[in-house]
């Protein structure tokens, strides 16, 4: 779909994937825009046919491990007091990129082999942040509540609103999961909006918009397999883009 207002098409996909439509889909949009209270509780009338969950991605995330959803539905299900799941997160990120400094990690409960639980709510920098749109799946009905009572006008403000919103008002939801190895992490090179000019990137190596738009329309793709497999110790890593041009794979840009 053409992307028009930010919020409004996030929460028209979020409603549609609902299996709310129609009429009902208007009236809860009309509603979202007059009011941040009222569609909490008309949803508790609503029967979803949705999926379980939601998963949120963003363009410079960077899947580095294997991993299966189906061993993670059982946690978010089995688990009352977790929020969600965290694939940026492991025992590997002991750096906050934001903040630029080190982060201490929280205490771990293993629930199964891989998979860990641990408080949110008393720990240390990105373990402290609840909420987060670059790979993290979380309960779709709750989202769903959240993003209907929330004003956001882009990817930005929605993840530190709802994020804001999780610490003040979700401490029943106190904990967080994810792997001993995070599989997945975000390579801030660069911004590509104005509302994005707080975000600290491309310090080391900084790769503009522009020039990734030409490469690829040069026929050159971002090398993943050089990635695979590392071990980032942040969520947000600033790690040296390579090359290939898919029309010769021996031509390498680095």
């Amino acid at each position: 779909m053409k992307e028009g207002d930010f919020r409004e098409d996030v929460l028209d996909l979020a409603l549609s994937h609902s299996g709310i439509h129609g009429f009902r889909k208007a009236f809860l949009l009309k509603l979202a825009q007059i009011s941040r209270q009222l569609p909490f509780f008309i949803l508790h009338f609503y029967k979803f046919t949705s999926p379980r969950f939601i998963l949120f991605s963003v363009d410079d995330n960077i899947w580095i491990r294997p991993f299966l959803l189906e061993d993670i539905y059982p946690v978010l299900e089995s688990e009352q007091r977790v929020f969600g799941f965290s694939f940026r997160l492991g025992q590997n990120t002991t750096y906050c990129y934001p903040q630029d400094k080190p982060q201490r990690l929280p205490v771990f409960d293993l629930l199964s082999p891989g998979i860990m639980r641990f408080k949110w709510t008393t720990a240390d920098g990105d373990f402290h942040y609840p909420f987060d749109v670059s790979s993290s799946i979380y309960p779709f009905p709750l989202i769903l509540r959240l993003l209907l009572r929330t004003k956001f006008s882009n990817p930005n403000n929605l993840e530190s609103r709802l994020a804001a919103k999780t610490i003040r008002s979700q401490k029943c939801l106190d904990h967080l999961c994810c792997y001993s190895a995070s599989v997945a992490f975000c390579n801030p090179l660069n911004r590509v909006a104005d509302n994005q000019m707080t975000n600290r990137a491309g310090e080391q190596y900084a790769c503009s918009n522009e020039y990734l738009s030409q490469l690829f329309k040069e026929g050159f793709r971002v090398d993943l397999s050089m990635l695979q497999g590392m071990s980032p110790q942040s969520c947000h890593q600033e790690v040296e883009f390579h090359f290939t041009n898919e029309d010769s794979p021996a031509d390498v840009l680095n």
